[in-house]
């Protein structure tokens, strides 16, 4: 995520339409990875030394971190997509 910050900064300084090419494939690597690791939190997997199933923090009871950045990567992707389909080229 802290990545697209500064992506998404130096697109804006510069004025640059075609950031989706650098952009997208790290917020689609971060909804496969987020997503794999929400996966793994709710099977009640264990790893070598701890159980990875074991959930540290969760918001309002419902959303672990991992779930939360699934979303948030989702959101960032689908706002990539609907950028690169629906803005004017020149």
């Amino acid at each position: 995520m802290y990545p697209l910050v500064v992506i998404f900064g130096y697109a804006i300084l510069r004025d640059d339409t075609d950031i989706h090419l650098l952009s997208l494939p790290l917020s689609v690597l971060g909804v496969i990875t987020s997503g794999y690791h929400s996966f793994i939190q709710r099977t009640e997997t264990t790893c070598s030394t701890f159980a990875c199933s074991q959930i540290e923090y969760e918001l309002l009871g419902l959303l672990s971190i991992p779930n939360q950045a699934f979303i948030v990567f989702l959101i960032v992707t689908v706002a990539i997509l609907a950028h690169t389909v629906y803005s004017p080229r020149d």
